[in-house]
């Protein structure tokens, strides 16, 4: 069975989870998906620079798994969290689906491979096509299921 990889950081990120989980078929395959992976996800609200709905950073890798830190910027709607989250967690799967990452400069090494950057001044960010389809479907459905009720 998969393990808890997915650490909500506060009783927030752990609602906003199990919203995601409840609320998106999507969403929900993505943390289970993680929870076959060596990759650790702590996420939690932040306040992040301007335009930045959220992040992912590198922390460490030890013990035979890597961590990883997701940030979602704190002032956005319910909605608009759990679909920022679910773009973050592709970039978790990314990551656990390559093994040569175990740092920031593998990472950013990897990243210019498959991704895309955006330069904002000295700032260098990446993305992916996946992540970015899988934030939209995750809205999609989340929104969907909010017209419902």
């Amino acid at each position: 069975p998969p393990r808890s990889t997915l650490r909500p950081m506060d009783a927030q990120m752990r609602g906003l989870v199990q919203a995601g989980r409840e609320e998106s078929p999507s969403f929900s395959a993505l943390v289970d998906r993680l929870g076959t992976t060596d990759v650790v996800v702590y996420v939690q609200c932040a306040r992040l620079r301007s335009h930045v709905d959220g992040e992912l950073t590198f922390l460490s890798a030890a013990g035979g798994l890597r961590y990883v830190v997701v940030q979602v910027a704190w002032h956005l709607p319910r909605l608009r969290k759990i679909a920022i989250l679910g773009h973050e967690l592709q970039h978790a799967i990314e990551i656990a689906e390559r093994p040569e990452i175990v740092d920031s400069t593998t990472l950013a090494r990897a990243y210019e491979q498959f991704g895309f950057t955006r330069r904002a001044g000295s700032r260098v960010d990446f993305d992916t096509a996946a992540a970015i389809r899988t934030g939209t479907m995750i809205w999609r459905e989340v929104t969907l299921r909010s017209e419902g009720d």
